[in-house]
């Protein structure tokens, strides 16, 4: 039975089954006005019977091809040596993803390059570049504001990373000599174009509100960097210590940190492979775990000793200053490595700061800020001030409820999209494991980490800005706001606070 066939028949069937119960109902039923929610949901029960990818009355044909590989391979649920025997990526698919799992093993270093799109549409221009690691990710804006993202992730036996397609459509496509997926979101936004390596052992995706053709052509112009500085950083500290300030840039790196008890540790590296004691004397050689280092003591009481050593491999050196026992040094020393980004260290940011919220609000911000709005918040504050009370609950609903409408981020479709995944891959009793999964509608990362029991899941927007998190621990998801919700909040604070203190000064006045 050819494809096409396929489809009629499963339309068929379903409709001959609503008529069969539903039928009788239909010349009784009222006009009636559906709510959004409710269109959307019939709209994925109609794709359910025209999707390429059939849902039950294809399974059986589905699982032909259930672990189809980009290369084209196919690999079928097989025996646990036959798929120990396999090395690259598996493509198998559930009811609302499609899962990418690597099966091979980690390299043993990490890579000092990164791949970029060499050609971009016209009018992009680059946000955040590439940096090295097991994940990486860069983001570029076109002059109208759209955002393109880039990124992929290299091949580990504990992660899979996961596209969902219930909001998308599907099709066969080459990028290059390589077979790739393409998701075209039905709902608008962002597409999506995924395709893999082998011989590398990567997963990359491309996401932009552009169409096929475009996406394909900036996978095609992908290009491999020049060798990049290494990063270290110490995966041990002495206890807890905050982080006073860092630098790092072109292989120098100088990181100072505070201990409770208000001590300074300052841990620099150098690419050219000397320290600023090259030239003492006095050192004293002890022994790390893999290699030797130099220890220079204090000329005066209370000062601070130095240990200073060097990666034979990379041929960085490295030095720490501090006040600590030597054995910690030695300890603080032997955990220092390359630093490999994962995915919540890549799309680590630091906070905003008040400048960029108490700046001129931003564009999305500003089309919120209604004449009708800005007159309903000062009315509530006129009421509020003939009261006595600052900010009323009802207040804060009002505005709330606003801002979720027209600022806030999907969270709660992405959340639940994201519960879905954390429900079928995390289990107490499964070794730690990492899930990237790609939401289409609404467009947003997630990553979800299980070990020991314990579930970590965040998920981030577009930008790679964290817009909610989850602890197993606290089973609770706490809301991250975001800079145009930081911006709208403070602005409506102002005219509610402007507002409530003329309406106190009109009541003194006729008082």
């Amino acid at each position: 039975m050819t494809g096409q066939a396929l489809d009629d028949l499963a339309r068929r069937v379903m409709l001959d089954a609503a008529r069969q119960e539903y039928g009788g109902l239909m010349a009784e039923m009222p006009e009636h006005d559906f709510s959004p929610d409710f269109e959307k949901k019939m709209r994925r029960l109609v794709r359910q019977a025209n999707h390429p990818i059939r849902y039950r009355f294809v399974q059986t044909a589905a699982c032909f091809l259930l672990a189809a590989l980009l290369c084209g391979c196919t690999v079928l649920a097989v025996s646990q040596e036959a798929r120990a025997a396999f090395v690259g990526w598996i493509r198998e698919l559930h009811q609302e993803w499609f899962s990418y799992h690597y099966a091979g093993g980690r390299e043993d270093a990490p890579r000092r390059t990164v791949y970029y799109p060499a050609e971009l549409p016209n009018g992009y221009r680059e946000l955040e570049a590439p940096k090295l690691g097991a994940f990486v990710h860069a983001l570029y804006e076109g002059e109208d504001g759209s955002l393109l993202s880039f990124a992929y992730q290299l091949g580990t036996e504990t992660m899979t990373f996961h596209v969902e397609w219930e909001d998308a459509e599907i099709q066969q496509v080459m990028v290059s000599s390589t077979n790739a997926d393409f998701y075209q979101n039905d709902m608008g936004g962002s597409n999506v174009l995924v395709w893999t390596d082998e011989a590398q052992g990567i997963v990359f995706w491309l996401a932009a509100p552009l169409d096929q053709e475009e996406l394909i052509r900036i996978a095609e112009s992908l290009r491999e960097s020049e060798p990049l500085d290494w990063v270290y950083r110490p995966t041990w500290l002495p206890g807890p210590v905050i982080l006073v300030s860092s630098v790092e840039a072109d292989g120098e790196g100088n990181t100072v940190y505070e201990t409770g008890e208000g001590d300074l540790i300052t841990f620099c590296y150098s690419k050219s492979g000397t320290t600023p004691y090259a030239e003492q004397a006095n050192g004293q050689e002890v022994a790390l775990k893999n290699g030797k280092a130099m220890l220079y003591s204090p000329e005066e009481s209370g000062a601070d000793f130095a240990l200073t050593w060097a990666d034979s491999k990379t041929g960085y050196a490295f030095w720490l200053i501090s006040q600590m026992p030597v054995e910690d040094m030695i300890q603080f020393a032997e955990s220092v490595n390359i630093y490999d980004h994962t995915i919540n260290s890549a799309f680590d940011r630091e906070p905003f700061g008040d400048e960029l919220i108490m700046a001129p609000p931003c564009e999305k911000v500003r089309q919120a800020l209604t004449d009708e709005f800005i007159t309903s918040v000062k009315a509530y504050a006129k009421h509020d001030a003939g009261v006595g009370v600052y900010m009323q609950s009802d207040y804060h609903k009002m505005v709330n409820d606003y801002m979720k409408t027209c600022i806030s981020p999907e969270r709660d479709a992405a959340i639940e999209q994201v519960s879905k995944l954390m429900e079928t891959y995390t289990d107490a009793d499964s070794p730690p494991s990492c899930h990237v999964l790609i939401l289409i509608e609404p467009f947003h990362f997630a990553s979800i980490i299980a070990s020991g029991g314990q579930t970590i899941t965040h998920i981030y927007d577009i930008n790679g800005r964290m817009i909610a998190s989850y602890n197993s621990a606290g089973d609770s998801w706490i809301f991250i706001s975001t800079l145009e919700e930081l911006q709208f909040g403070y602005t409506v604070t102002q005219i509610y606070a402007a507002a409530f203190r003329e309406a106190r000064a009109q009541m003194d006045t006729a008082a």
